[in-house]
């Protein structure tokens, strides 16, 4: 994290370390905080980095500024060209895909302003050979894993996808939750039945001891 000058009348030396309560940060971290004044070996700018652990954070450790750190290393650089590049291959926490698409690419206008659009949908515009509308959904159709897994909603295989419209989507949910719904008081009415019978098993047994 970098800090600008002129925080004080007093000007600071390199390598000077400072409280943030000493500075005029009004954040409750930054005030918490400890900062050392640097310089940037590449543009010669002085600011105030902060420290973590007792050094500068960041990935050139406050060596250079970030100005120069986006120029030399591509960081915070979209695309390939960023520092954190991982192929373009994003997984959500709620299991579904995304993929980067560079500005050229024939499906680009289905990309969100971070440049990703979700695989399922890629994979089915791909399939038909034109971009999706915004009105149709790409349906998981739950071949490989339940329907409601993360491993299903990250299964964008040809044979799992289904392109229907947004009303088309809502029924096919309904009637696929219902099945669910089916299935499990199918279930639960087998482990009552196994139970009665288990019961009419033990008081017949306690009956024939009587007798």
């Amino acid at each position: 994290m970098w800090y600008t000058v002129g925080m004080d009348d007093k000007e600071p030396i390199i390598g000077e370390i400072r409280k943030g309560s000493d500075l005029p940060y009004t954040g409750y971290a930054a005030r918490h905080s400890k900062f050392q004044y640097m310089a940037c070996e590449i543009c010669g700018k002085s600011r105030w980095v902060k420290l973590a652990h007792g050094k500068p954070r960041g990935l050139t450790e406050g060596k250079v500024c970030k100005l120069c750190a986006v120029k030399k290393y591509g960081m915070n650089k979209p695309g390939k060209g960023s520092s954190a590049w991982n192929g373009g291959r994003a997984l959500t926490s709620d299991g579904y895909v995304n993929i980067y698409l560079e500005p050229e690419d024939f499906f680009y206008s289905m990309a969100n302003v971070k440049h990703y659009v979700r695989e399922h949908r890629l994979v089915m515009a791909r399939h038909i050979g034109r971009c999706l509308h915004e009105w149709e959904v790409v349906h998981h159709k739950g071949v490989h894993f339940p329907m409601d897994s993360i491993e299903n909603k990250s299964d964008n295989s040809l044979e799992n996808l289904q392109l229907v419209t947004d009303q088309r989507h809502s029924q096919i949910t309904i009637l696929e939750n219902r099945i669910e719904y089916q299935k499990r008081e199918i279930q639960r009415l087998k482990d009552v039945n196994g139970k009665l019978k288990a019961e009419l098993k033990k008081r017949g047994d306690l009956c024939h001891q009587v007798t």
